[in-house]
């Protein structure tokens, strides 16, 4: 699949839900396997992880923290976390925030932690 060209405006992209709150994913895997790039609302996200996804936060707006495993990052306009496979995470409080994924979001690696499995 080539890469083609894209341009969008965020009045463009529909929200849609998703376990941290409603995303708009301007740059999804049908257009871009490689990478995706998504605006999201978060609040309280449900713990979750990815086995082949990297993604990289930045904190638009919002104050929070993120809980990275056993660690917590305070979140504010400016921070930018890469959270590589594998580790569970999730936002506590209410951020928006532009993610990049690396390959390209797929919800077929987007796996929830229950709560007996923390």
């Amino acid at each position: 699949m080539s890469v083609e060209l894209i341009v969008k405006h965020i009045d463009d992209v529909p929200a849609v839900p998703c376990p941290c709150g409603t995303s708009q994913r301007f740059i999804n895997r049908d257009e871009n396997p490689n990478v995706s790039v998504h605006r999201t609302e978060i609040e309280d996200a449900e713990l979750h992880y990815h086995a082949k996804i990297t993604e990289i936060y930045y904190i638009l707006n919002g104050r929070g923290t993120m809980v990275l495993d056993n660690e917590h990052a305070e979140l504010e306009p400016g921070v930018v976390i890469q959270i590589p496979p594998g580790i569970k995470h999730k936002v506590m409080g209410k951020v928006t925030a532009v993610i990049v994924a690396q390959p390209a979001f797929d919800p077929n690696d987007e796996f929830i932690v229950k709560e007996n499995e923390r």
